[in-house]
């Protein structure tokens, strides 16, 4: 038990309180960067590819670790198709340095 004063007791655990408060949040935001460079961790380009994986609609243009680049064979716009283990099949749409949607064109 503290023999000091009462009101240095309560500063002194106040002070403990904030330094394991800092060092959870530490260890959260340690967790978390580690989670987000281990759930991308083959962001390399694999290869290009033509199949289509997508039904009939959607073609694979380019494989990544975390997904896939598609073109819609109808409008031939530009998708990001997540495969991440917690977003899997997520569709983004690809846009240029305007803003408008990336058009595919073969080469």
């Amino acid at each position: 038990m503290c023999k000091a004063p009462v009101l240095y007791c309560q500063r002194n655990n106040e002070r403990k309180e904030k330094k394991m408060k800092k060092r959870i949040l530490l260890i959260i935001m340690a967790v978390a960067m580690l989670v987000l460079l281990c759930s991308c961790s083959g962001m390399d380009k694999v290869e290009k590819k033509t199949e289509t994986n997508y039904g009939t609609r959607f073609k694979t243009i380019e494989e990544y670790g975390c997904g896939n680049v598609v073109v819609d064979t109808h409008t031939n716009v530009e998708y990001w198709i997540s495969s991440g283990s917690y977003n899997s099949g997520t569709l983004t749409l690809l846009v240029d340095a305007n803003g408008d949607p990336s058009i595919f064109e073969e080469d």
